[in-house]
């Protein structure tokens, strides 16, 4: 985890607090496997996952009545580059206190360094295993919503 300075989101009640985590995420089997590892831990969190960039373009451009507590940002995507999505949703003044978790299966520096130039909250190396995944998970959770 390569975590960057971030605004956080300590003041959250974690008990009572219903969270929205929005996934933009294209690879089914990492979908799968983070629905399970959020389902590892007993709390009301609502997952929206969009598979593709045109997707989360369109879906930004709506007014949206619920924003979500939680972004986990895949860099490559279908449509468009997860890095112009990033660069995109960091640009919108409702987002702009929203952790966004970028994840990529690459641990290129560059990459990485553009992601914190571009505002990414934290940079995850995807986990190979469920494993991995609920570590994952506990860890944005405690770092990120709490």
């Amino acid at each position: 985890l390569h975590s960057f300075p971030t605004r956080r989101s300590s003041d959250l009640d974690m008990s009572s607090e219903k969270f929205k985590v929005l996934v933009i995420e294209d690879n089914s089997g990492d979908i799968r496997l983070l629905e399970e590892a959020f389902l590892e831990y007993s709390l009301q969190i609502d997952l929206e996952v969009l598979h593709d960039g045109k997707a989360v373009v369109s879906h930004l451009d709506k007014s949206m009545d619920f924003l979500p507590s939680l972004i986990l940002l895949d860099i490559t995507l279908p449509g468009y580059d997860g890095r112009d999505i990033l660069k995109k949703i960091k640009t919108r003044s409702e987002f702009q206190k929203i952790p966004v978790i970028v994840w990529t299966s690459s641990e290129d520096p560059l990459l990485i360094n553009e992601c914190k130039d571009s505002k990414a909250d934290a940079v995850i190396v995807k986990p190979t295993d469920f494993e991995g995944y609920v570590a994952m998970i506990q860890r944005v959770l405690s770092d990120y919503l709490r």
